[in-house]
């Protein structure tokens, strides 16, 4: 006889983690819009998530559900979710978060993500998103790494010899004068100086 599976809990979670995986994302939906009430938060995180890797269009309703959790993993998860699906339509969100969330990593992720979401853009709301972030007393050194890269990923500031800065460190405060991080506060603030010089001109 073969032997027992010692914890058959554990087979039958594997078994429904099969079972979802090869669901398409239609039938997430469908589970999701089904059992949402009744499934646990890191269950309606996993399928949300899990939609997210297969690039289903459908997780979005779910991931903005997912802002409003209460663990602030889940809601930075959502945020990195609805970036990887390419929703410029939520670009509000974005800000919304970055603004108003309680977490630090969430208005941290909030900021990155919209960037890259907006890429090379050159985004005149981005920018000064980004560089309000930097320059605020309150901001915290790790704040300010994510709005030093935020405005790097906007203009499109290469590195210099030593590389990319650890802006994902927050404990490496010397990162906040790496070359390329200044260059990309340095242009910021020329181009939305030459903005507002031109709004000026033309009002």
């Amino acid at each position: 006889m073969g032997e027992k599976e010692p914890f058959p809990e554990l087979e039958a979670v594997r078994k429904e983690i099969e079972i979802l995986k090869n669901m398409s994302c239609s039938e997430l939906s469908a589970q999701l819009d089904e059992h949402w009430e009744r499934l646990s938060s890191e269950d309606r995180a996993y399928i949300s998530f899990l939609m997210v890797r297969r690039g289903c269009q459908e997780a979005v309703p779910y991931l903005l559900r997912q802002l409003g959790s209460e663990c602030s993993h889940h809601r930075s998860r959502a945020l990195s979710g609805l970036e990887a699906l390419g929703r410029r339509d939520c670009r509000s969100r974005f800000v919304n978060m970055h603004l108003t969330d309680e977490s630090v990593q969430v208005r941290q992720t909030a900021l990155i993500m919209l960037s890259t979401l907006f890429r090379n853009e050159r985004d005149i709301g981005i920018l000064r998103l980004a560089l309000a972030t930097w320059d605020d007393p309150a901001s915290s050194v790790g704040m300010r790494l994510y709005a030093g890269a935020a405005m790097m990923y906007q203009l499109a500031v290469p590195h210099d010899e030593r590389g990319a800065p650890a802006w994902w460190d927050e404990g490496n405060e010397y990162e906040l004068e790496h070359p390329s991080i200044q260059r990309a506060v340095a242009e910021t603030r020329q181009l939305l100086a030459a903005e507002t010089f031109d709004a000026g001109i033309s009002s």
